[in-house]
């Protein structure tokens, strides 16, 4: 099956591209730091998208880590092999 790397997914657009290509077949590795429960507290949290992801789609695996992370992402690459990279990891700018 073709993998795909989604960066942010459990964010909006990250999420609704995980699920897309899950249902189109592929093998899709979410990663999300969960940023944004630091800076909105519990309700902004992306724990609920991510467990809901991985409860609808089988093809869904979550990866709780931080783009920034130089050597993980380049282990990460290098075990995974995607084929596919979604980028929608973004930082929230609004208050």
């Amino acid at each position: 099956m073709p993998k795909a790397l989604i960066t942010g997914s459990g964010g909006l657009i990250g999420s609704e591209c995980a699920a897309l290509l899950c249902r189109a077949g592929w093998d899709v590795v979410g990663l999300d730091n969960d940023l944004r429960s630091q800076y909105f507290g519990p309700g902004g949290s992306v724990a609920p998208t991510i467990a809901r992801l991985g409860a609808l789609h089988r093809r869904y695996r979550h990866m709780a880590m931080d783009i920034r992370d130089r050597q993980g992402i380049r282990r990460l690459f290098q075990s995974e092999r995607p084929e596919f990279v979604v980028h929608t990891a973004a930082q929230p700018s609004h208050e």
